[in-house]
């Protein structure tokens, strides 16, 4: 195959789009003050001289675009001027993904991404527009497989992914901006409305704490509600085909995903859990592949969420080259380590008490709104000591051929899979304490763009160091450097 592909006419407006609240909206802002007034406005002379000349650009770029397949090799090349020219083997591909709003399937086109392992960190490295038949030409060529199954997935599993995953910080970043700028479009305070009937509802309400506390919770449960309803959006109508070499997810409502990959592209396996789902006793199978996203997180969900002994039945099916044959190591179980992880949560507490004590003394009139806060630290605290038990009573570590390590993650659980020769990093810190009792701390850092890492501890530090030596052929590398 030697073919080439030209861009889709949007792709013009895609290399508009980032200017649209900078530049076209004062744009029309301007554009109807003339029109009332009907004097001349030299902002509107100007703003039209700018758009202008970036709607030059972009049809520059749209012409000068050319995306070329052969036998082996992928090459790219934009620019008329300045001639950028892009040439990527197809081995090196992490991933290709495709991306469908409305307006794509209006115009029939697609906004299409290539990844490798060299790009930057959560951000594609060519993100173009191409007319749909074409984008699924490729993919099928980069990507065909002679046996091809289907999964689709209920809405209940993504609902519980989404519920188990979202945050309130996650909606206010997703929601703040939307509202500033819904606000700006139509010249009122948008923000300022909300956040008074924020506090009107919250002080119809009548609790033990102070006003404040109903308003932050409520602002927290808004937040947590934008995250739950983006993140379901985004995942629902989620599919799964997956053949002998490749993997393909769909997903998305209203903008429409399709991500491929090999699977010998995979750089690391997750099974996630998050506090909620430990809750409800379900976890969510991933995988990280070189940067096809340009959102925080990196990593392709490929089961939305399952029972155990489900998500390891599928990943047993799709990732069997993954499973590690070495020896299981534990953490080494003895009554002074196991009262030292109550230790540094009972010290946090007491230091909380210390301090919020004389705080109530001094301020009576806060009283209310201290203990709230000392209810949330304790509650911190409590997740905290049952994820330390959590790493105590289940952590687990094979060293072979592949890189199995179970251990927990914030208050969640994570078991992670790696082949041994893409880990980058391997680090062991030993503490006083660490020493005294004969164990270690080992981090394993997958050497790729995204960089996942996981830590075990409470280890036995002799037996990491052997297996680690022979796995890797170190030789007596930790006898000669201890």
């Amino acid at each position: 195959m030697n073919k080439e592909y030209r861009a889709h006419p949007l792709m013009i407006l895609s290399f508009i789009r980032p200017f649209l609240f900078a530049l076209v909206i004062p744009l029309v802002s301007a554009l109807i003050r003339y029109l009332t007034d009907r004097k001349p406005n030299n902002i509107l002379a100007f703003e039209l001289l700018i758009l202008a000349g970036i709607t030059l650009i972009g049809v520059a770029r749209y012409y000068s675009f050319k995306l070329i397949i052969s036998e082996n090799m992928l090459t790219i090349k934009i620019g008329i001027i300045f001639v950028r020219t892009s040439r990527i083997s197809l081995s090196k591909l992490s991933s290709v993904q495709s991306e469908y709003t409305p307006l794509d399937l209006i115009f029939r086109s697609v906004t299409y991404s290539i990844n490798t392992e060299a790009g930057s960190l959560k951000k594609s490295d060519f993100k173009f527009k191409l007319w749909r038949k074409d984008g699924t030409e490729i993919s099928e060529y980069l990507y065909a497989d002679k046996t091809v199954s289907r999964i689709k997935f209920s809405a209940i599993k993504v609902a519980v992914m989404a519920a188990a995953t979202s945050s309130a910080a996650t909606g206010m970043v997703i929601g703040v901006p939307v509202i500033r700028r819904v606000g700006k479009l139509l010249g009122i305070g948008l923000e300022e409305m909300l956040f008074d009937e924020i506090n009107t509802v919250s002080n119809k309400f009548q609790t033990y704490f102070p006003p404040i506390v109903n308003t932050v919770t409520l602002v927290f449960l808004l937040g947590y509600a934008v995250s739950f309803v983006y993140s379901f959006i985004k995942h629902v109508n989620f599919k799964l085909s997956f053949g002998e070499e490749s993997l393909v997810v769909h997903s998305g409502f209203f903008v429409r995903f399709k991500t491929a990959f090999k699977r010998s592209r995979v750089n690391n396996v997750k099974i996630e859990q998050t506090l909620l789902m430990r809750l409800i006793r379900r976890f969510s199978l991933k995988v990280s592949v070189g940067g096809f996203d340009d959102a925080k997180s990196v990593s392709q969900v490929v089961v939305p969420s399952g029972k155990k002994a489900d998500i390891l039945s599928d990943f047993g099916e799709y990732f069997p080259f993954l499973v590690s044959d070495g020896r299981t190591l534990h953490p080494k179980r003895t009554p002074r380590i196991r009262n030292r992880i109550f230790m540094w949560p009972l010290i946090y507490l007491l230091i909380n008490l210390a301090i919020s004590t004389p705080l109530i003394l001094a301020f009576p009139e806060f009283d209310r709104l201290i203990q709230f806060l000392n209810l949330v630290v304790f509650v911190v605290l409590l997740c905290l000591t049952a994820s330390l038990v959590y790493e105590y009573r289940h952590g687990k570590l094979k060293i072979s051929d592949n890189i199995f390590a179970q251990s927990n993650r914030f208050f969640g659980t994570r078991a992670f899979y790696s082949p041994k020769k893409n880990i980058g990093q391997i680090k062991i810190t030993r503490f006083r304490f660490d020493r005294d009792n004969g164990i270690c701390r080992v981090r394993f850092t997958v050497c790729s763009e995204n960089a996942d890492s996981i830590r075990v501890r409470f280890l036995d530090h002799a037996q990491v160091t052997a297996d680690l030596a022979n796995s890797f052929n170190l030789g007596d590398y930790f006898d000669t450097h201890e």
